[in-house]
C-alpha cells in the first residue's frame, strides 16, 4: 500500500510513453498523439488501480444478483461499502469522457465500458484478487455512460484540439 500511487504513476506513465512512441511511429498529428497518450495513461492507471495493486481477496466467488448487499449495508450504515460503489462509478467516468472526445457513440461507449469492466472482473476472479460482481459491471458501465454524457453536455463546443490545449495551459 505504501507504493500504491507510485505504482499507478509508473504503469500509467509507461502505457502513455509506449502509446506516444507508437503514435509517433505511425506519424499521427500532435493533437492525436497527446490524446492517445493521455487515454493510454488513464487506462494504464485504471488497470493498475484495479488489478495490479492491493491484496488477494479473502473471499472468492460470483455475485450475479444485482445490488443484493446494497440495502443491507446502508441499513447497517456501512458507508465504506457505499463509498466503494461510488468509486466503481467515478473511476470509469474519464473512460466515457475519452471515448466521447475520440468520437465514439453512446452505445459503443456503454459496450466498451462493459467489456473493460468484464475483463477486470474475470481477471480478479481468476487470479483470486476479488469476486466476480455484477454490481461492478453495472456501476462501471454507468460510470462510462455518465462520463460520456457529461462530456457531451460540457465539451460539445470544444474540439479535441482545444481540449488538449486547455489541458496543457492549466
Amino acid at each position: 500500500m505504501k507504493y500504491y500511487f507510485l505504482t499507478m504513476f509508473i504503469f500509467g506513465g509507461g502505457f502513455g510513453l509506449i502509446s506516444f512512441g507508437v503514435s509517433s511511429l505511425l506519424k499521427c498529428k500532435k493533437k492525436k498523439k497527446i490524446y492517445i497518450t493521455l487515454f493510454a495513461s488513464y487506462v494504464g492507471a485504471l488497470i493498475t488501480f484495479t488489478l495490479l495493486t492491493g491484496v488477494v481477496a479473502i473471499e472468492q466467488g460470483i455475485n450475479l444478483i444485482p445490488f443484493k448487499d446494497l440495502f443491507v449495508n446502508i441499513s447497517r450504515k456501512n458507508w465504506y461499502f457505499v463509498l466503494q460503489m461510488l468509486v466503481n462509478i467515478f473511476m470509469f467516468v474519464p473512460f466515457g469522457v475519452f471515448l466521447y472526445i475520440g468520437g465514439i457513440n453512446t452505445r459503443k461507449t456503454c459496450l466498451f465500458g462493459f467489456l473493460l469492466s468484464l475483463g477486470i472482473e474475470v481477471f480478479e476472479y481468476v487470479t483470486g484478487r476479488g469476486i466476480f460482481d455484477i454490481d461492478d459491471l453495472i456501476l462501471n458501465t454507468l460510470g462510462a455512460l455518465i462520463g460520456y454524457l457529461l462530456a457531451r453536455v460540457i465539451l460539445k463546443p470544444i474540439t479535441p484540439g482545444k481540449l488538449v490545449l486547455m489541458i496543457l495551459l492549466y
